[in-house]
């Protein structure tokens, strides 16, 4: 069973005890360093322990709390992942986060500079519950617009230093390119980049090739979104509502199955 409630610890202590169940590669959403200073590694253990010591999460005689354990075993090899990248300009903060599903366990895992939160879900709830980490704006009040992506010029770019990324300078266009460019360039007060995992019945993992963008502008909240038709890509700008996106991340879910 996962955490039974919400649970908070250093992102330290995360490291440590994540390299101590050899557990292998932390989730691309969940980096921590486990060497951030020049404290030696007993030292470093030592303090993780007291920490968790203190959380009642950790006893010297039989090691890590199991319900915690099971958690980092479930962020390991989900069968199901919603993961990505908020950045917020009021008030600033970058943040990543992983709703992580394993047959009837669920977590939400959020990682905010030295913090790790470890949130328990119901296993059909993770696409939202990663949505609902979005600050509160209303869907922007407008149509959605689609473009050939060969006329904006977009990359596969990722990760949470390009959540603020732009388009590349497009060669041609035509005006439904050119209203999303205009989006693209609008002010923004928050980005996101949401993606989607699932493991085969071998354990294969396949993931969406691009990722959910989601953009907070002076007319609300757009999302824009990559897909592929006939070999074609193609660029949608639509208004997003929190329940717009759980249902594009659910679909997305359920094609790569």
């Amino acid at each position: 069973m996962v955490v039974r409630h919400q649970v908070a610890i250093s992102a330290r202590s995360y490291a440590v005890a994540w390299a101590a169940e050899e557990l292998g590669p932390q989730h691309p959403a969940l980096l921590a360093p486990l060497h951030e200073d020049d404290t030696p590694l007993a030292g470093r253990i030592e303090r993780a322990v007291a920490e968790l010591e203190r959380s009642r999460l950790f006893d010297r005689r039989g090691g890590l709390h199991g319900d915690l354990l099971t958690t980092f075993q479930l962020l390991a090899r989900p069968s199901i992942e919603f993961y990505g990248w908020i950045a917020t300009e009021r008030p600033p903060a970058n943040f990543s986060a992983v709703a992580a599903a394993r047959g009837n366990d669920a977590v939400l895992a959020v990682l905010n500079g030295d913090a790790l939160t470890l949130t328990p879900l119901r296993p059909d709830a993770n696409a939202r519950a990663l949505v609902d980490l979005l600050p509160r704006t209303p869907p922007a009040h407008a149509q959605s617009i689609t473009a050939p992506a060969s006329d904006l010029g977009t990359g596969t770019a990722h990760g949470p230093d390009e959540v603020f990324a732009g388009l590349s300078p497009p060669q041609t266009g035509s005006p439904a390119a050119g209203a999303i460019r205009r989006l693209d360039a609008a002010p923004r007060t928050a980005a996101a980049q949401f993606y989607v995992a699932v493991r085969d019945a071998s354990g294969r993992r396949h993931r969406n090739p691009y990722p959910l963008n989601v953009r907070d502008l002076p007319d609300g909240r757009w999302f824009v979104q990559h897909t592929n038709s006939s070999g074609q890509i193609w660029v949608t700008a639509a208004p997003a509502s929190p329940q717009s996106l759980t249902a594009r991340l659910d679909e997305i879910r359920r094609g790569l199955r």
